[in-house]
């Protein structure tokens, strides 16, 4: 992708089926994450629009990463409970973008939340709950 918004940079692979929605990248900007990709070929549907699993996979990615963001470490946090609404529709070749807010932690688990937004506006938003490591 050449239009790769200015501060993105290309996020390594994980491996394993984290990758089925490469190439994505992240930016890091007054202590905000923020996560993107460009809805390829690979992530649409018949109709030519990103099929809303490869968006909950992107969001999974999105939430955990901003939780282990905020938290300082980056780690594997796995996930408890994800909630997706889709309410928007991302088409071919459209720049989407993540914002997150932290919640909350308990003694075990991270709460989350993220909003995807494309040209067009918001295209989902979910919550996330995460297993903690124990100290």
């Amino acid at each position: 992708m050449n239009d790769v918004p200015a501060g993105f940079k290309q996020a390594p692979d994980m491996g394993g089926y984290n990758d089925t929605i490469q190439p994505f990248y992240y930016s890091r900007e007054n202590d905000e994450l923020r996560m993107g990709f460009e809805v390829q070929a690979q992530h649409c549907n018949g109709a030519g629009i990103c099929h809303g699993g490869a968006l909950v996979t992107f969001l999974d990615n999105v939430l955990a990463m901003g939780l282990s963001h905020h938290l300082g470490v980056m780690e594997f946090r796995p996930t408890i409970n994800l909630t997706t609404d889709f309410v928007g529709a991302a088409k071919l070749g459209q720049w989407i973008q993540s914002k997150t807010d932290f919640v909350h932690t308990t003694a075990s688990l991270g709460f989350i939340t993220a909003t995807l937004t494309g040209p067009n506006g918001p295209v989902a938003r979910a919550n996330g709950q995460f297993k903690l490591r124990r100290k």
